[in-house]
């Protein structure tokens, strides 16, 4: 096969144009959305420094890290992150992180809301000290003991709890807080009002 050489030069130039072009006239004011917003990111940090400082005698060292984005739509964007996958499709125990975008419809603008989601999650223990750490760190100068009290008052913690068929939420300082249990999947949320 032979090339022309005189045809590479302007086929090449025609598609750096191409390319230059694209980019400049590309969709103007989409920007891809940054990795981790400051309110998430101070989230994380918030979470990760309470369970790193928590007592020795309780399993508190759930650190999140490596957030993933699984969504960014027209309301929210949503980042998540895995602390346990099971040996099924349905078995996990996570985190996800929302910020509300102008004109959702349920939260304002900016404003996070946070879940932990498990689905036939094996540590009990870890599972109710993620719930704490959610709390502690959505509250204003939240501490592992508001959280307790709070977790008391939605019937999660004591004695006799079942877990399997439960709804319920209480309001705090500005935020609302729930729980969902049904059969092996729980759901612990919150977010501003």
């Amino acid at each position: 096969m032979r090339i022309n050489k005189r045809a590479v030069v302007p086929i090449g130039v025609a598609i750096i144009v191409a390319i230059v072009l694209a980019s400049a006239l590309g969709s103007p004011g989409q920007e891809t959305p940054t990795p981790e917003p400051d309110l998430i990111a101070s989230f994380v940090n918030e979470w990760n420094a309470l369970a790193e400082d928590s007592p020795a005698d309780l399993n508190l060292n759930i650190a999140v890290s490596r957030l993933r984005l699984v969504a960014d739509g027209d309301r929210a964007t949503t980042y998540e992150f895995r602390f346990w996958d099971g040996a099924s499709r349905g078995e996990y125990h996570k985190i996800s992180l929302s910020l509300a975008k102008e004109g959702n419809p349920h939260r304002k603008a900016g404003t996070l809301s946070a879940s932990v989601e498990s689905n036939k999650a094996p540590d009990t223990e870890r599972l109710m000290a993620s719930w704490g750490l959610l709390i502690a760190t959505m509250l204003p100068g939240g501490t592992l003991a508001d959280a307790s009290d709070i977790l008391r008052e939605l019937g999660v913690i004591g004695p006799d709890v079942n877990l399997e068929n439960i709804w319920r939420e209480t309001t705090r300082e500005g935020f609302r807080f729930g729980f969902e249990g049904f059969q092996s999947f729980f759901l612990m949320y919150g977010y501003e009002l």
